[in-house]
């Protein structure tokens, strides 16, 4: 192996119509672990790192194993229905797809065999395979039971049905695939170059203001059965006050979090809120030093409004590049499709508003998977990990939560990911006990554990930059 150039060489035996899925596969590894993949589809002189494809006499030093049935399966809109085979790795039960029972590894004298289609798995978890073949909100809307929890509301997943949603499943595989490389190619190792020589990556984004204040103002009137309107900025909104107390306090932990504005304000505002929120964003413009935000919306937009807030926030003196949809619902095909038609150039959505963990089985950023092209989106996505919407809409003790938290972070010290923080400020109220002060305990646990505080837009330019 080319230890400067850094270069593998991957020969594909496969279906020509997983072509595109599995060099998908092999890119996304490749970024991850500093390799940049050569694809042969034929037999060639030059020297082969990696085999993927059916079993052949002449071996290569690291062959995996290829289900020609896995490749069937993504030519069609088809549910998930086959055997899942765990298998203990690094002392973790993982989930295999597409593969057989027994080992994961097979040496022989001349190669290592990893005997689980860990390509085809991975391909299945970053592309929301389920959430595409299943509907638009079938996900969302199976459980209709009176105050039924959201995770029993969004049941059908693997990941939900198994409760691996907290584990990066697609990082345990590309794990595997380096164990393999070490193994077998003498010299090669993991290259982390993150910033300051720290362990892993915690960004952090900050959502301000948007539709959840007219929803709260609706909700609160239900509650107390009062026609009159009700000033929610001082309940659900943050003050600058706050704000700049929050800002002030996480520069002395070198915090650089990003803000995503609202795309559109609710029509209805009382003059105050107006105020406080124009208020808001003034503070964060004088605030934040490179003028870098994101955008954000509660419902789903056309690419005609996510340009014309970008177009607004631009002429305000921001630079605008990263866009969040807070809706566990959406479909992320459609929303790529409408973000690679703007100039976003990363989001943040593809996470979980109910839960703790991973939606696509991936810590890392990667390119989301468009399955009707048949080819990667061009619009980054930086997964998130923590939502503190879910605080108040899980029936969970606070225990529970901090010690769960307590395990991410301790499983993105151990593999080195990146660890994604979303903070609704919307969400901040009195009566939430794990609040803002919550969140600055939080910063420092991922500080004292040697992590990279940064933001969704630092954690970009650093992959850009592999």
């Amino acid at each position: 192996m080319d230890e400067i150039s850094r270069n593998i060489s991957i020969l594909l035996n496969v279906e020509k119509s997983f072509i595109p899925k599995a060099e998908y596969v092999f890119r996304t590894f490749g970024k991850i672990l500093g390799l940049q993949p050569n694809f042969y589809y034929e037999y060639t002189l030059e020297d082969i790192h990696v085999y993927y494809g059916p079993p052949v006499e002449d071996k290569r030093p690291i062959e995996i194993y290829y289900n020609k049935q896995a490749a069937d399966f993504f030519n069609k809109q088809n549910n998930f229905s086959e055997e899942i085979h765990f298998l203990n790795y690094r002392n973790e039960n993982i989930p295999f797809l597409f593969s057989k029972p027994g080992q994961l590894f097979l040496y022989t004298a001349k190669s290592l065999e990893i005997k689980k289609d860990i390509i085809s798995s991975a391909f299945f978890f970053l592309s929301c395979w389920e959430e595409y073949t299943q509907g638009k909100n079938d996900i969302c809307h199976q459980n209709k039971k009176k105050n039924a929890p959201k995770k029993q509301a969004q049941q059908l997943t693997i990941q939900r049905t198994w409760d691996f949603e907290d584990i990066p499943i697609v990082d345990r595989y590309c794990d595997i695939f380096q164990k393999a490389l070490e193994t077998m190619l003498p010299g090669y190792q993991r290259q982390m170059k993150l910033p300051h020589n720290k362990d892993f990556a915690a960004s952090v984004s900050h959502l301000i203001a948007g539709d959840d204040i007219e929803r709260n103002d609706s909700s609160e009137r239900k509650k107390t059965k009062k026609k009159q309107s009700i000033d929610l900025t001082t309940q659900k909104l943050i003050s600058t006050t706050r704000l700049l107390n929050q800002i002030k306090r996480e520069k002395n932990l070198k915090s650089t979090p990003e803000f995503f504005l609202p795309i559109e304000l609710p029509g209805n505002l009382h003059e105050k809120q107006l105020k406080d929120i124009n208020s808001l964003i003034s503070l964060i413009l004088s605030s934040v030093s490179d003028k870098t935000i994101g955008i954000f919306a509660d419902k789903e937009v056309t690419t005609e409004q996510i340009n014309e807030s970008y177009s607004k926030y631009v002429e305000q003196g921001f630079i605008v590049q990263g866009y969040y949809q807070n809706c566990w619902c959406h479909h992320y095909q459609p929303l790529m499709k409408i973000l690679e038609e703007t100039d976003i150039k990363y989001d943040i959505s593809i996470s979980y508003c109910d839960v703790l963990g991973y939606r696509a089985g991936i810590s890392y950023p990667y390119y989301p998977y468009n399955i009707k092209e048949n080819k990667p989106f061009t619009i980054l996505e930086i997964p998130q990990v923590i939502n503190n919407t879910l605080f108040t809409s899980i029936p969970r003790s606070k225990r529970f939560i901090k010690n769960h938290i307590k395990y991410l972070i301790d499983d993105a010290t151990l593999y080195k990911t990146h660890f994604g923080i979303i903070w609704n400020h919307s969400q901040i109220s009195p009566l939430n006990d794990l609040n803002f002060d919550y969140y600055l305990r939080l910063l420092k646990l991922v500080l004292k554990r040697n992590a990279w505080l940064s933001s969704p837009h630092d954690i970009y330019y650093h992959w850009m930059d592999r």
